[in-house]
């Protein structure tokens, strides 16, 4: 439990500071991995059948004023995310 240690000895020693992501910025870094169109989605169903998933579901939600995707909602009812999957 290595890990568990470093992360616990850590924290009891951290001074919490605020942290400021730039959102934008990282979505375009994360979107310029995948160059091709589409991608993305191959990507996520990939990932859905490394989880053992039989289903996926992909909704994309529009505001009613000029039908713009606002929101994009991948769902799979594959194996939830292990520990070990983290190490």
């Amino acid at each position: 439990m290595f890990l568990n240690n470093l992360r616990n000895n850590v924290r009891s020693n951290a001074n919490e500071e605020r942290v400021e992501i730039n959102q934008r910025l990282l979505i375009d870094k994360i979107l310029a991995r995948y160059p091709s169109e589409f991608v993305v989605y191959r990507e996520l169903m990939q990932n859905s059948d490394d989880a053992k998933s039989s289903s996926v579901q992909i909704k994309f939600e529009s505001s009613d004023a000029y039908d713009k995707v606002i929101r994009i909602l991948f769902k799979n009812n594959g194996y939830a995310f292990k520990q070990d999957d983290w190490n």
